[in-house]
């Protein structure tokens, strides 16, 4: 994450979130929940959490997520993969 500033912001919460367009809990972080949470690091960047696929076969994942600044604002974004 970039502040307005142009500059990394560090430690910002950043919830992740996964969806399988298969049966539910198929495709979950490590601990079996489909939402994690992690916090940028000096760069700026969250990673999320492992993800544990729990039933073989490819299949086309989403990833959404947000974040709250310390100004109360938030962002959110999003990606897929097929997998």
């Amino acid at each position: 994450m970039i502040s307005e500033n142009g500059q990394p912001a560090p430690e910002v919460p950043v919830t992740f979130y996964v969806h399988a367009a298969r049966a539910q809990n198929v495709l979950v972080f490590e601990g079996g929940k489909d939402t994690a949470q992690a916090k940028t690091g000096a760069n700026g960047e969250a990673t999320s959490p492992r993800l544990v696929l729990t039933d073989p076969g490819e299949f086309d994942i989403r990833f959404t997520g947000s974040a709250t600044l310390d100004d109360g604002n938030s962002i959110a974004f999003e990606g897929s993969c097929l997998c």
